[in-house]
């Protein structure tokens, strides 16, 4: 029956004292907007983009709560209701970029200056830079954002704060406890103190490893899981993707069980534009690396410009 925080006690009382310690500190989360998700409180049903059916974001435009679509670019207003059940009872599910801004210029209330640095209120990299370099500048600030921006901050900051990383854990993806790794192994190398990391999942076995500083036993269980699945490096995944109208469609799901049947291929078709009827079909299929041999490698390459090949893709979808 609590009040939800995106901000745990010890994690208030981290930001309160920036002010006092004269500390700079970058607050990171892996989704940008205020909520990555909504859903219907009464059905469960995800809040869509109308033109492509894709989850929509919640965001913060000229003082205005909107939804964008991730996927498309479509905008659309709040004014909304579920699709299913026709329910106003929608709500706002998940942390991103602008709920944590919001949540720590009400915590901090002026004491010290915070920046939001996202892709999608950031235009230029000139403005990042400028941005930067005042946040250096003043003897204490904060700065909030996600990981694209990363690449442009080359100077340490005193505390790194994972504000919130648990939504990748649940990720379908051959890659995503390397990209996990990663992400959180350049966090740490930005902070000068200790890495702080807040999660519902202190027990999962990557932050353990994290904790520990030795990614040795990470990586030799990483490996043996893809010897035993035939992920790469010691597989090859191969997914093609085509977009086509509808009635194209059911014919390039057709096409793709033919020419790849022998290798079990994997097929989802989501909808691109409900406008204009475009749908995206992906086939993946997961190969030993003997079966990466001229046989499949000459269909593949017969595959018309409309298709799209990618050969160990960083995403399944």
């Amino acid at each position: 029956e609590e009040k939800f925080s995106i901000f745990s006690p010890p994690l208030v009382k981290t930001i309160s004292e920036i002010s006092n310690r004269n500390e700079h500190v970058m607050l990171f989360c892996i989704r940008k907007g205020i909520a990555p998700i909504t859903i219907c409180h009464d059905c469960g049903t995800p809040v869509g983009c109308e033109r492509c059916t894709a989850p929509l974001t919640l965001y913060k435009k000229k003082g205005q709560t909107i939804y964008g679509c991730n996927r498309c670019n479509h905008i659309e207003t709040t004014t909304r209701y579920c699709a299913l059940c026709k329910s106003w009872n929608l709500v706002p599910i998940g942390i991103g970029t602008e709920q944590v801004y919001e949540k720590t210029v009400d915590l901090v209330d002026g004491s010290v200056p915070v920046y939001l640095l996202d892709s999608t209120t950031v235009k230029s990299e000139k403005t990042m830079y400028e941005t930067l370099d005042e946040f250096y500048k003043k003897p204490a600030g904060i700065i909030v954002c996600n990981e694209p921006i990363l690449p442009y901050i080359t100077n340490k900051v005193d505390k790194v704060v994972v504000v919130s990383i648990d939504t990748l854990f649940g990720l379908p993806h051959a890659r995503v406890n390397e990209t996990i790794v990663r992400i959180l192994t350049t966090l740490d190398t930005l902070a000068r103190k200790p890495l702080i990391i807040q999660t519902k999942n202190p027990t999962e076995y990557i932050l353990e490893e994290i904790k520990t500083g030795t990614l040795a036993t990470l990586y030799k269980d990483e490996v043996t899981d893809r010897k035993m699945m035939d992920y790469p490096p010691y597989g090859v995944i191969v997914k093609v993707s085509i977009v086509e109208n509808k009635d194209r469609t059911k014919k390039a799901r057709a096409d793709f069980m033919a020419m790849f049947a022998q290798w079990n291929p994997v097929l989802t078709t989501t909808m691109v534009s409900k406008i204009k009827e475009k749908y995206r079909t992906v086939m993946v299929i997961n190969l030993k690396l003997n079966e990466w041999n001229p046989s499949i490698q000459n269909i593949v390459r017969t595959l018309g410009p409309a298709y799209t090949v990618e050969i160990n893709p960083k995403t399944l979808w």
